[in-house]
């Protein structure tokens, strides 16, 4: 246990001296009745940003230790329109087709390096490094909905989105190991990604109306999906695509009230993804942490990993029961949040994954026609210490949940 030996000091903040956004859009509707609809709409966006990086050092006193810098300018803008036809009193369809671009002019330099990697890597300063990347984008969406009644709706939908391409900047932690990429220094750039998802669901009141059941599958492919190789042996953050991406599952969400006297709520998810790309490598952790991948050449092969932070099944849900139907009185109410195990980072290792399972609980009263209500409640409640995120640089870091926090409280209504 422990972050083990931790050779020298890494840190750093960022400050966000400008930044200013302006966002339009304008859309233009059909009143034209129920078996026909259209909207017809533009966008527009544009992002000027500066982004200032330090490194500083606690044990000098806070002692300034490298300084970087970068700018962006971004401008998007888009045309969509959609349709809508009642097909039958049962069938709904619908149709949707966007036309975007989007354009990027990124500058980036390190004036100063931190003191570590001038020592390893020889780093020191470098040029102004320019970037530009613009794209541009076709997508579409069709849907189709059944209503049997007026308490069931099927649905199936298609579509096509995409992310513009994306710069990363790290520029104060480069490495230069051997004088790579020395017009770079750092700087990443994400290529285009496109999704292609299907859906197929179910929404439905039932059990005269006391039960609400929603159920959807779901299979998407992503190419040239936009990563983020974070930390690692280089602490560096440096944007990838992966070749291809494919996630499916199904989800379920559910409220059930038998009566005025209990009331629950669960929802269910399966949720496995894969990367799919045999040359996608990430140098990982730094700090002699047990990788389960394919090393060759010190970097970490991750081809069939599922994306970081994304478990494949999540399971949560609230149960109350209260001594009145109308106006609660006594009350207790038990909630709860599950998700299986899940990496931190691109590639596996043994020590950077956890799962997680808290509780909560809540017992009070309410009174006078709940305008007052006094409760106890705690999270957590079984103390449960849980890892949800690590740094991988030198040492073995994780940072965990909130343990448990039992309370009291009282809430008047006006």
């Amino acid at each position: 246990y422990g972050p083990g030996f931790i050779p020298f000091s890494s840190e750093s903040a960022d400050g966000l001296p400008y930044l200013d956004q302006w966002t339009e859009e304008l859309r233009l509707a059909s009143t034209t009745g129920e078996t026909f609809d259209w909207l017809l709409g533009v966008f527009y966006f544009n992002e000027d940003l500066q982004v200032d990086s330090f490194g500083y050092d606690s044990l000098a006193g806070g002692a300034d230790d490298g300084y970087a810098w970068q700018k962006q300018e971004a401008e998007s803008w888009a045309g969509f329109g959609s349709i809508g036809i009642a097909l039958s009193e049962l069938w709904d369809a619908r149709a949707g087709l966007r036309y975007s671009h989007d354009d990027k002019d990124f500058t980036a330099q390190r004036v100063t390096a931190p003191f570590i990697q001038t020592l390893l890597y020889g780093s020191g300063p470098t040029v102004v490094i320019p970037v530009n990347v613009d794209d541009s984008f076709w997508s579409w969406d069709l849907s189709l909905t059944y209503k049997p009644s007026n308490w069931v709706n099927i649905y199936g939908r298609a579509a096509t989105s995409y992310r513009a391409p994306s710069i990363q900047g790290r520029t104060l932690w480069c490495p230069d190991v051997d004088g790579t990429d020395p017009a770079t220094d750092c700087v990443s750039v994400a290529d285009t990604e496109d999704i292609l998802s299907f859906e197929l669901g179910l929404k439905s009141i039932l059990a005269e109306q006391r039960l609400r059941l929603n159920l959807t599958g779901y299979w998407y492919n992503v190419n040239d999906q936009q990563i983020t190789a974070v930390g690692g042996e280089y602490n560096t953050a440096t944007l990838l695509n992966a070749d291809t991406t494919e996630g499916y599952g199904a989800e379920m969400d559910m409220e059930w009230t038998p009566s005025g006297y209990f009331l629950a709520t669960v929802g269910a998810s399966y949720n496995p993804t894969e990367i799919q790309d045999p040359n996608l490598t990430v140098a990982p952790c730094g700090g002699g942490c047990t990788v389960t991948d394919p090393i060759i050449g010190g970097l970490a092969y991750v081809d069939g990993n599922p994306l970081p932070n994304a478990p494949e099944w999540i399971f949560n849900g609230i149960v109350t029961l209260q001594s009145d139907p109308v106006y609660k009185h006594l009350f207790a109410t038990l909630d709860w949040a599950y998700y299986s195990e899940k990496n931190f980072f691109l590639y596996e290792s043994k020590e950077f994954r956890d799962d997680s399972l808290e509780f909560g609980l809540r017992i009070g009263y309410a009174f006078s026609n709940m305008k007052y209500e006094l409760a106890l409640f705690g999270r957590n409640i079984l103390d449960e210490e849980i890892m949800q995120g690590g740094i991988d640089f030198n040492n073995l870091t994780a940072y965990t949940n909130t343990p448990r926090i039992l309370g009291m409280e009282f809430i008047a209504h006006f």
